[in-house]
């Protein structure tokens, strides 16, 4: 499988919710950080993300492009209340597998709506 598929099917798992598969996409010691987080390994990551989820009307992938090593990804978290948050993404794949996953993006919306569901 070609890496922009391997990180194609982490979004599809990422918007079922399935942590399952999430985690059989992710090494078991991979590394993902982000302005709200930093997570190691599969279980948690896969965890952290299908959490997540609880907030988006749907996370849209609008990029991706691939040197066979990095996907760097253009999506966005669609708030369940309140905008759009535009997100870059570069994961690297290594064996097949997601190893480390860098996210940036404005986290304000994001917390702002946190705070609101509490």
């Amino acid at each position: 499988m070609d890496c922009i598929s391997v990180v194609q099917r982490y979004f599809a798992a990422w918007r079922r919710g399935d942590v399952e598969s999430l985690t059989m996409l992710l090494d078991d010691e991979v590394l993902a950080t982000g302005p709200l987080a930093t997570v190691r390994g599969a279980k948690a990551h896969a965890s952290s993300l299908v959490r997540s989820t609880a907030m988006f009307r749907d996370i849209a992938v609008d990029q991706m492009l691939s040197d066979d090593r990095f996907v760097i990804s253009w999506f966005r978290f669609e708030l369940l209340d309140g905008p759009t948050v535009r997100v870059a993404s570069r994961c690297e794949i290594v064996d097949g597998v997601i190893a480390s996953v860098e996210v940036a993006f404005d986290p304000r919306p994001l917390i702002a709506a946190g705070s609101r569901s509490e």
